[in-house]
């Protein structure tokens, strides 16, 4: 596997993989990214910035992610709990996998934490599968916040 960048030729299968992401996340009772998100501007604009990664696995699109430099403006101050750190950080969001191959996600994040040493992400308290893989890939619980009438799990990661 290896990760690089996307491009707007990579939006059709971009949007499907998200789509797909949507579906499982509602067959899990996670409404995190209700019916559009992210949507077409989204990941158009992630694409534009530079932002939004792919995780290739034999010439096929295996996740798909947006990763870039903090700071983040949800994550200036937790609700409960605290972050960390205040270093310098990077952010994942919108990590989501094709399907095709088992432990692109886990690649994708690990990647990320190569790039930084230091990661923040949030997930919903329903996205359990996401909430299983941030343990395992060594992130811990920090807190929570809320964003859009909506309570998040923040977890960082640090070298």
């Amino acid at each position: 596997m290896h990760i690089k960048n996307a491009t707007i030729e990579d939006f059709a299968a971009v949007n499907e993989i998200y789509i797909k992401a949507r579906q499982f996340m509602k067959s899990m009772d996670n409404d995190q990214w209700g019916d559009v998100y992210p949507d077409e501007a989204t990941i158009r604009s992630d694409t534009s910035s530079g932002s939004l990664y792919l995780c290739i696995h034999e010439a096929e699109i295996a996740a798909v992610f947006m990763f870039t430099k903090g700071p983040d403006p949800d994550y200036i101050r937790l609700d409960t709990g605290a972050w960390l750190n205040e270093d310098d950080y990077c952010v994942v969001h919108r990590l989501a996998s094709s399907g095709i191959c088992p432990g692109a996600a886990k690649y994708c994040l690990d990647w990320a934490f190569e790039q930084s040493g230091n990661i923040r992400i949030d997930t919903y308290g329903k996205n359990l599968p996401m909430q299983s893989l941030l343990k395992k890939c060594g992130f811990e619980f920090c807190g929570t916040f809320e964003r859009i009438e909506m309570t998040w799990l923040a977890y960082q990661r640090i070298k």
